[in-house]
């Protein structure tokens, strides 16, 4: 009896981390308003996990752009560098920022030129099957 209640247990719980997924929303999503011709621009927003198990983000992929990847900000010794961030692990309830100056999303090679409040589908790719497609608008500044 024992060993069926132990076995009944195991399951339940193996049943209940199978329904425990991730769920990643973009807020405030925005891309700096660029010149005619502009051949960079920089997606920036926040990613929030409003679900009940970790997401890891492994990348971004847009169809108005050449390539989208993810990369980092820094300054060292007054000199600016940017780094790919590489793969991102967002815990349940957990916030990451893009913002400039920090972690943003390079966008390369615009397909075509991007109007200001133009709304632009961004997908963040996670390594699981639940990713989402954010709308980033065209702006001058943050919002």
């Amino acid at each position: 009896m024992k060993a069926h209640r132990a076995a009944v247990f195991a399951m339940a719980m193996v049943a209940s981390n199978a329904f425990a997924s991730g769920h990643l929303v973009v807020e405030n999503a925005w891309i700096r308003n660029a010149p005619p011709g502009t051949a960079m621009m920089a997606g920036y927003g926040v990613l929030h996990n409003v679900g009940d198990a970790p997401v890891t983000v492994t990348g971004a992929e847009s169809a108005d752009f050449g390539s989208a990847s993810l990369h980092k900000s820094t300054n060292s010794n007054g000199m600016e560098h940017m780094q790919a961030l590489g793969d991102i692990t967002i815990a349940p309830g957990q916030r990451v920022t893009f913002a400039p100056g920090g972690n943003h999303i390079m966008l390369m090679q615009p397909k075509k030129e991007l109007r200001l409040d133009e709304s632009v589908p961004i997908h963040i790719v996670t390594k699981d099957a639940d990713s989402t497609v954010g709308i980033f608008v065209v702006r001058d500044a943050a919002p």
